[in-house]
């Protein structure tokens, strides 16, 4: 079955992340990880940090024997990457973002220097510096 929500995401479309949301099909697309830490820090559940140029990818540790390793969010943390007919990206402005975002679904259970949107079956938050700029954006689905 397609999951057509994930293309309703401009930013997993931007970056080509898979629908099955699988690191071997990202891998495919963008060669295998500039760097891959592992995170433990005795409150939550492991995670794999893949780093690529521009983004990183946070993905389950502790999974069942023998399955592979499924994307839980991606972070956008270079000006490399636009997003949107706005182009959003880090460097945007708030009110651009709002702008963007003003007809969409808020996400309410955020950060107060962030904005977030829910899109389809996924959303985004944008973390919002002290100069009312993008500093980053994470999505998951």
């Amino acid at each position: 079955m397609v999951d057509w929500y994930h293309y309703t995401n401009p930013f997993y479309m931007k970056l080509k992340i898979p629908i099955d949301m699988k690191i071997s099909n990202v891998e495919k697309k963008w060669g295998k990880a500039l760097d891959v830490t592992y995170v433990d820090d005795g409150e939550k559940s492991p995670i794999y940090i893949y780093r690529y140029d521009g983004f990183y990818i946070m993905s389950e540790a502790a999974i069942a024997k023998g399955a592979e390793p499924r994307i839980m969010v991606v972070v956008v943390d270079s000006d490399k990457y636009k997003f949107t007919y706005k182009h959003l990206g880090l460097g945007s402005p708030k009110s651009d973002v709002e702008k963007w975002g003003k007809h969409k679904m808020k996400l309410l259970d955020t950060e107060p220097n962030e904005l977030g949107y829910i899109l389809g079956y996924s959303y985004v938050i944008f973390t919002i510096d002290e100069n009312d700029c993008v500093k980053e954006i994470s999505f998951t689905s």
